[in-house]
């Protein structure tokens, strides 16, 4: 009786951790999504369901919700890229997303460190987005969480009460600086920007099965009731929405690509010095 109870104890322990990384934001209804998305396979039976040959994603799920949609886009890419290299493009340099994706108009590091409220490293960063019928800033708090040959970077808005008074202060001049740099398309004049006030999702990266990486990126974006009626129905749009993700994964494997290239191109590591030769032991005097 007691190694049955063993046994079952050691079987749900391995499935626990076997399973995808357990995240934590500090906006609740964002824990609870993104964990539901990680651990319930039944999650995204109601949505609806696009898939796709050749391209770097090989389906899009749109998930209906009261307020409109959770979106999901997975691929593995056409190239093998090493998953620590998506990691590090995802959590650290999205700044260079402008380079590779169109809808990237301005994306700024602001700051990282550890949250007192998650316990997880995060990098803080300011984005200025082109969502084609209007453009869109938030600031964002993303925290990375690793486990079992696994990485899920889960990210929601970041808001004044997160950080202190000082920093607030330089993210917010730093922000500023970067939108009157921005270059501004027709639509922009024409319809202007819209702050997001509803914002949580994650990526998950983790092995593919016919390349090295696979990764998931989960979203939910909303705008309030103070927002334009552009802003608030374009954010609801299914093709509105499967644009975005498509451009953004594609900027994002090309940044991944690049960094894979990078780190290819470094000289291998110095081999280590040799140990010291020990000192030879004097013989002790005759007797």
């Amino acid at each position: 009786m007691r190694f049955g109870i063993l046994l079952t104890l050691f079987i749900a322990a391995t499935a626990a951790w076997a399973a995808p990384p357990a995240i934590r934001l500090r906006n609740t209804e964002g824990t609870a999504v993104l964990n539901d998305a990680l651990q319930n396979p039944s999650f995204w039976s109601s949505a609806k369901r696009w898939t796709y040959q050749d391209r770097m994603y090989d389906t899009i799920q749109l998930k209906p919700v009261e307020s409109g949609y959770v979106p999901m886009i997975t691929g593995e890419s056409d190239q093998d890229i090493p998953a620590e290299a998506v990691a590090e493009i995802v959590f650290h340099q999205q700044n260079r997303l402008p380079r590779t994706m169109s809808g990237a108009v301005a994306v700024i590091n602001l700051g990282t460190g550890v949250d007192a409220v998650t316990g997880a490293s995060y990098q803080d960063t300011w984005f200025l987005l082109d969502l084609t019928a209007f453009y869109a800033w938030f600031y964002q708090r993303m925290y990375r969480y690793d486990r079992d040959g696994q990485t899920v970077l889960a990210f929601e808005k970041l808001t004044p009460s997160m950080v202190d008074a000082a920093t607030w202060t330089r993210y917010d001049a730093a922000a500023k600086a970067a939108y009157a740099k921005a270059p501004k398309g027709s639509i922009w004049r024409i319809f202007g920007d819209q702050e997001v006030t509803e914002l949580y999702g994650m990526f998950r990266v983790e092995p593919g099965s016919t390349r090295t990486s696979r990764v998931t990126f989960v979203s939910r974006i909303g705008f309030g009731s103070d927002s334009s009626w552009l802003a608030q129905a374009g954010s609801k749009m299914p093709s509105v929405i499967r644009g975005g993700l498509e451009n953004g994964f594609d900027g994002c494997v090309s940044l991944a690509k690049a960094e894979r290239d990078r780190r290819a191109a470094l000289p291998p590591p110095a081999p280590p010095p040799p140990p010291p030769v020990p000192e030879a032991t004097p013989a002790p005097p005759a007797q």
